[in-house]
């Protein structure tokens, strides 16, 4: 009997435990009565969205007192700028460490119209990928902006919003591997060159060209005409031997290894400047 009273009550008590509903979400903390029940019930709503989106907290409260226990030191931190920035600094993060807070708590201090103070905390865990450093200045700054004008409302509703807007970007955020990143200090790979930027090509080459035939020609005509006064002895009238032959060392067939020549001169068909083994 007694086993079997053990075994219901456990069975009872692991059942209230997964029925009993989740952790409520924070609601807004208005003790100066900076907003109204509109604003408030927008923001709340916004609030809970976030914690059943991205698991996260966000506590905005708005005083227009500090606790009697800070008082004194209110007085005398109240006098100087950056005195006053440690105080709420430090009151934020009291309150933010008094909630166990996974995510963002909003402190917001106002005595008069021109007299507040904004002042943001962001657990560490979150920092590090759901509202990072620069959203949580960005919305100090539009929280700021906002009451600048005077317009309490838009300044909770618009914070709330720019909070989800943000975890939601940074979530979806993918880092750029670095292998897809293009390299800053590759090699150079140069594009086509264009042939007149080199000597084998251009008006030169047309000039070479030319030369080459003509002297090629007037190669053509002395041989033909040492040829036809070898076979009709205008060789002999003109005198010995000196250009007779048809192939002998005289001046008829010298233009062959000379300046025209086939192999070995400036304008040759293997070595020379404008011949066939340059650039090209």
């Amino acid at each position: 009997m007694n086993a079997w009273m053990t075994r219901l009550l456990t069975a009872g008590l692991v059942f209230g435990l997964l029925a009993a509903p989740a952790g409520a979400a924070p609601t807004v903390k208005d003790e100066g009565h900076f907003f109204s029940d509109v604003a408030k019930e927008q923001a709340n709503k916004v609030i809970a969205e976030i914690e059943h989106d991205f698991k996260k907290d966000v506590f905005i409260e708005a005083y227009t007192k500090v606790p009697p226990e800070k008082a004194e030191r209110w007085q005398r931190d109240r006098k100087d700028a950056g005195s006053r920035g440690r105080f709420f600094k430090e009151w934020a993060e009291e309150r933010f460490k008094s909630h166990g807070t996974n995510g963002i708590l909003v402190l917001l201090y106002r005595e008069a119209a021109k007299s507040y103070f904004v002042e943001v905390v962001v657990g560490p865990n979150t920092l590090k990928k759901d509202f990072l450093e620069e959203d949580a200045k960005a919305l100090q700054h539009n929280i700021r902006k906002e009451f600048d004008n005077q317009d309490y409302n838009n300044a909770l509703t618009n914070a709330v919003t720019f909070i989800h807007t943000q975890m939601e970007a940074n979530q979806k955020k993918i880092k750029q591997p670095d292998v897809a990143r293009p390299s800053e200090s590759g090699p150079v790979i140069h594009g086509p060159v264009e042939r007149e930027q080199h000597g084998g090509g251009g008006i030169m080459d047309f000039l070479g060209g030319s030369i080459c035939w003509i002297i090629a020609a007037v190669a053509v005509v002395w041989i033909v005409v040492a040829l036809i006064r070898a076979f009709t002895g205008a060789g002999r009238q003109m005198g010995g031997q000196m250009y007779g032959g048809g192939g002998g060392g005289g001046d008829g067939p010298g233009y062959g290894p000379g300046d025209g020549g086939g192999g070995g001169g400036d304008f040759g068909g293997g070595g020379g400047d404008f011949g066939g083994g340059g650039d090209y």
